[in-house]
C-alpha cells in the first residue's frame, strides 16, 4: 500500500441538536462536525437470534462499543409495517432510546415501505396499496409526524431525518415513481417530499432533512436529480449519496462529484452508505456482493489494512469539500456479519470478523487529530515517516499523484514548509486529545 493512503477525517463545530433552530430549507452557517456514523439497523435482530459481538474476545453491547470508538451518529431505518416487526416503529424507538443514552446522535431513514426500499424497488406499504396520489400525499405527513413525533417524545429527537431511501427512481411506486430526468412524474414526487417535509417538521421544527439517491461517482445523475428537484421547490438542508465502488465508479468519480454537488447546490453532503471488504472470503451460504479482486479498488486490498485505508479516505475526501459542507459517512451494515439464523451478502463488508470480533477498521472512526497520519491516536515517529516522504508532493488534485495527500495539513493541495509546522507542532503534543 502506498504511503499517501493514510488520510484522515476531520472536525469541526457541530449544530445538529445543539437547540439551534433551522427551517426546512436553511443551509447551514458553519460547517457542522464530521459525521462518524453507522447504519446498524439489524442490531435487533442479531440479537434475538443469540449473536454476540465481541472486543478482543470479550462480549461487548454494541451500541456502547460503537460510541467508544469515535461513532457520533446511527442511521436507523424505518419501515411503515414489516412482517418480522424488525425496522417497524416499536423497534425503531426502542433502540434509539440506546442510541440516546451512549450519547450519539440519530439519523432516522424514512424507507415509506413495509421492506427495502432502493433505486430498483420502492413498493408502498400494504396500508397504502389502494391509495390515490392525494391520500398518499395525507398518508405520508402524517405517518412521519407519527414516528418523529413519538421519538420526540421519549426524549429521543432525531437530529436528521431523509425522506426516501435512495430515492434515484423516486419512491411510492408508481405514485411517486420517475424513469427518466425529464419525467413529468417529478411533480407527483416532489408532492410525496415536501408532505414528508411537513409531518417531520411538525413534529420536530429544528430536525435538518436530507434527500438521498445513490449516485455517489456520478455527477451527471446527481446534478439531473437535484436540479429537478430545485425546479420543484422540495426543501430540504442536507444531500445524501450512496458509495459503494464496484457499483458507483472510482474515488476520482466521488471526489469530484462531492465537490460539484456541495458548490452547486450549498448545501452539506454526506456518504450517507458506503462499505468495503476485508476479505473475500465468506461464512455462511449466502452468495455476497463482493467476492472477486476485479471489484475492489486499486491500492486497496481486501484485508483489514484496506477497508480502514478505505474508511480513512473517505473521511480524508470529505475534509477537502470546499466551503466545510463534506459533512462525513456513515458505514452500512457494520454489524451484518455470519450469524446462525440470518444469512448474510455482507459478512466480508462488515467491521467484524467471522467469529463477530471487532476488526481494527474500527480505528477509522477515531476523531482527526492533526498529523496523525497512522491515525493511532500518536503522532511520533511513524507518522513522520510519512510526512517526510509526502513532503513537497506539489499538487494533491492531481489524478497522476498518489491519491489521499493525508500530509496536506494546511490544504492548500500543497504538501510544504506550511504543512511542516503543522506537523512538527502537532509531533511536539505526541498524544491526540
Amino acid at each position: 500500500m502506498s504511503i499517501f493512503l493514510h488520510p484522515f477525517g476531520a472536525v469541526r463545530v457541530f449544530l445538529i441538536g445543539a437547540g439551534i433552530a433551522l427551517s426546512a430549507s436553511a443551509v447551514l452557517a458553519s460547517p457542522p462536525e464530521t459525521i462518524r456514523a453507522v447504519d446498524c439497523s439489524f442490531i435487533p435482530q442479531i440479537e434475538s437470534l443469540g449473536g454476540v459481538f465481541r472486543d478482543q474476545g470479550q462480549p461487548v453491547d454494541p451500541i456502547t462499543f460503537f460510541a467508544a470508538h469515535g461513532v457520533n451518529t446511527v442511521r436507523l431505518r424505518a419501515w411503515h409495517s414489516p412482517a418480522d416487526g424488525f425496522c417497524g416503529t416499536a423497534q425503531t424507538l426502542a433502540l434509539a432510546q440506546r442510541i440516546h443514552a451512549s450519547g450519539m446522535r440519530i439519523l432516522l431513514d424514512f424507507h415509506y415501505s413495509d421492506s427495502w426500499a432502493d433505486p430498483g424497488k420502492q413498493f408502498k406499504p400494504a396500508a397504502w396499496s389502494s391509495l390515490t396520489l392525494p391520500q398518499l400525499v395525507d398518508a405520508v405527513e402524517s405517518y412521519s409526524a407519527q414516528v418523529v413525533g413519538a421519538l420526540v417524545a421519549q426524549g429521543t429527537p432525531p437530529d436528521i431525518v431523509q425522506i426516501g431511501n435512495e430515492i434515484t427512481a423516486g419512491m411510492l411506486w408508481n405514485e411517486g415513481k420517475i424513469s427518466f430526468w425529464g419525467d413529468p412524474n417529478w411533480q407527483s414526487l416532489a408532492e410525496l417530499l415536501k408532505a414528508g417535509e411537513r409531518g417531520v417538521h411538525a413534529a420536530a421544527p429544528s430536525t435538518l432533512i436530507m434527500l438521498h439517491i445513490d449516485r455517489g461517482g456520478d455527477n451527471a445523475g446527481t446534478r439531473a436529480f437535484f436540479d429537478r428537484a430545485d425546479q420543484y421547490g422540495v426543501p430540504y438542508d442536507m444531500i445524501g449519496l450512496s458509495y459503494y465502488p464496484w457499483w458507483h465508479g472510482t474515488l476520482d468519480d466521488l471526489r469530484v462529484n462531492l465537490e460539484d454537488t456541495a458548490s452547486r447546490y450549498g448545501k452539506p453532503v454526506l456518504i450517507a452508505e458506503t462499505a468495503y471488504p476485508w476479505s473475500l472470503g465468506w461464512a455462511d451460504g449466502q452468495n455476497n456482493f463482493v467476492w472477486q479482486s476485479s471489484q475492489l479498488l486499486p491500492g486497496f486490498d481486501a484485508t483489514v489494512q484496506g477497508q480502514r485505508d478505505f474508511i480513512l479516505t473517505l473521511f480524508d475526501l470529505q475534509r477537502r469539500v470546499s466551503g466545510g459542507r463534506g459533512a462525513g459517512v456513515c458505514y452500512w451494515a457494520p454489524e451484518f456479519g455470519a450469524f446462525a439464523g440470518l444469512p448474510s451478502p455482507w459478512e466480508n463488508l462488515a467491521v467484524f470478523d467471522f467469529g463477530g470480533n471487532a476488526l481494527d477498521s474500527w480505528s477509522a472512526f477515531s476523531p482527526f487529530c492533526a498529523g496523525d497520519l497512522t491515525a493511532d491516536r500518536i503522532v511520533d515517529d511513524s507518522d513522520f515517516v510519512l510526512f517526510a516522504n509526502a513532503y513537497n508532493l506539489l499538487d494533491c488534485a492531481d489524478p497522476a499523484m498518489a491519491f489521499g495527500c493525508a500530509a496536506d495539513l494546511s490544504l492548500d493541495g500543497f504538501v510544504d514548509d506550511t504543512d511542516f509546522v503543522l506537523f512538527a507542532a502537532a509531533y511536539n503534543e505526541l498524544v491526540c486529545p
